[in-house]
């Protein structure tokens, strides 16, 4: 399960607020690792996307976006579909730029025409273009043993659909062969989720690494913080100290990553080239066939400048030094007020799993808050969604949740907890399969014999104002 915000207010009688988490502005993992602050770049290619840096046009199908690092990585637009359209319907040149220098940026607005990916794909007629390295770019074959700096100056927009846009692509590298455990997408992706975090994964230099997001001890995956609203330029920034990976937006530092094997990344001698504005994604499993049928969907917004260097860059030597000047109301957390004083309140508690793991103390700032605001905010229930850990297996997890969650039944105002597919036993099948669910861990923390639960039924079950699909006991 994985639930967005919840920001509706439901009128007359109840106010239901979800508890938000802001990450703050931060430095890269690993000081030492760090480049000095202006000390030389050392840049591999720099692709603004401004008309006056480029060649070719639009509706010609034959635009290049010039390297501006003089390295010869320049970017070649790729078109898709039965070329029976007008090109510049779909990506056109905009005014409109992060930092208003009046260079402008280019806007992409394709049509990935999904409805008949996997039963009809004779009938797909993708409408737009992304852009790729040549085939003979210098930048195919860079493996960035020593770190890198990836950066994005983009503009979410602000009719991102999750449905139709969810997981559309940034960047992309091509592989035939990689061991990123998601290897449909290549061999390194960062892409938009539809909850519109940025994820990035990759494969490294030795092509060793699964990335499994559920092994702590294997992989590189950074999940960076939510783009809240559509219509805001983002600055995104991908950062390698040579091991480590953190992902950062509008300068605050994401706080979901896998840091093991993050040395460089994978150039597959047969196909490294870097794609930019679209995911691929094979589902057939056929490794002959990717990237040649496996188109997915193109990215949707304006991109301003992508620039890739070696490298960990400190702040001040990024694109955008200051990005936490474009945070405007991006988020905070300042006192939640009633307008009006009879409304009572319910609180959602959704996917709390990444706190837990990641950075339980920020449970314990959202319980204080719970239990100095509840009267000013007339709480009348607390209700966790699902999904109280990560991994259903991690026992410091569980502890953790159950830690926090017995201080929560202690606030005073009546708390039901239920699981999520996350808290449900994995194993060979997954925890994606009802008819095999098992919730033994959850049960041991949370069911009715544990003191969780025993209470729930001493001061709260009998009270609850609702039945919950979700709950197991």
């Amino acid at each position: 399960m994985h639930i967005g915000k919840i920001r509706n207010i439901i009128k007359p009688a109840v106010a239901c607020i979800a508890l938000a988490v802001f990450a703050a502005p931060g430095t890269v993992v690993s000081a030492a690792a760090l480049e000095r602050e202006g000390a030389p770049l050392d840049v591999v290619a720099d692709w603004k996307f401004q008309q006056a840096h480029s060649t070719g046009s639009i509706d010609g199908g034959d635009l290049v976006i010039k390297d501006m690092s003089g390295n010869g990585n320049d970017l070649h637009m790729q078109t898709y579909g039965k070329n029976d359209y007008k090109l510049s319907d779909y990506v056109n040149w905009s005014s409109n730029s992060m930092n208003g220098d009046g260079g402008g940026s280019l806007k992409l607005n394709g049509d990935s025409d999904l409805a008949h990916k996997k039963d009809h794909p004779e009938q797909r007629d993708p409408k737009g273009a992304d852009f790729i390295t040549a085939s003979g770019a210098p930048i195919n074959k860079e493996q960035f043993a020593n770190g890198y700096t990836m950066e994005f100056v983009y503009y979410l927009p602000d009719d991102f659909n999750a449905g139709t846009d969810s997981w559309m692509g940034l960047a992309a590298r091509q592989s035939t062969n990689s061991n990123m455990d998601e290897h449909e997408m290549g061999s390194m992706s960062l892409s938009i989720s539809n909850c519109k975090e940025t994820q990035f994964k990759a494969a490294n230099k030795d092509n060793e690494s699964t990335m499994n997001t559920d092994d702590p001890n294997n992989g590189v995956t950074s999940w960076g913080v939510t783009m809240d609203h559509g219509g805001v330029w983002y600055h995104i920034a991908v950062v390698s100290d040579g091991t480590n990976v953190v992902t950062y937006t509008n300068g605050a530092k994401a706080f979901r990553n896998i840091n093991k094997n993050g040395n460089g990344l994978y150039a597959d001698p047969t196909d490294g080239r870097f794609r930019i504005g679209s995911s691929y994604y094979n589902d057939t499993f056929d490794t002959s066939q990717y990237n040649k049928d496996d188109f997915d969907k193109f990215l949707r917004g304006n991109l301003q400048e992508v620039r890739f260097s070696r490298g960990a860059l400190a702040q001040g030597n990024w694109i955008v030094p200051n990005p936490t000047e474009y945070l405007k109301d991006y988020g905070t957390n300042d006192r939640f007020v009633l307008d009006n004083p009879s409304v009572h309140t319910m609180a959602f508690l959704p996917d709390t799993q990444n706190a837990i793991r990641w950075v339980p103390t920020v449970m314990d700032r959202a319980i204080d808050q719970f239990d100095s605001e509840d009267s000013s905010l007339n709480l009348t229930n607390i209700v966790s969604l699902g999904d109280v850990v990560d991994n259903w297996d991690s026992d410091a997890q569980w502890q953790a949740s159950s830690k926090v969650f017995g201080r929560m039944q202690k606030v005073g105002v009546p708390f039901l907890e239920q699981p999520g597919n996350h808290d449900y036993n994995g194993g060979k099948h997954g925890y994606g399969v009802p008819s095999l669910r098992k919730a033994d861990n959850y049960l041991k923390h949370f069911g009715p014999d544990s003191d969780f639960g025993k209470y729930q039924k001493d001061t709260v079950l009998h009270t609850r104002p609702m039945a919950c699909p979700h709950t197991i006991w």
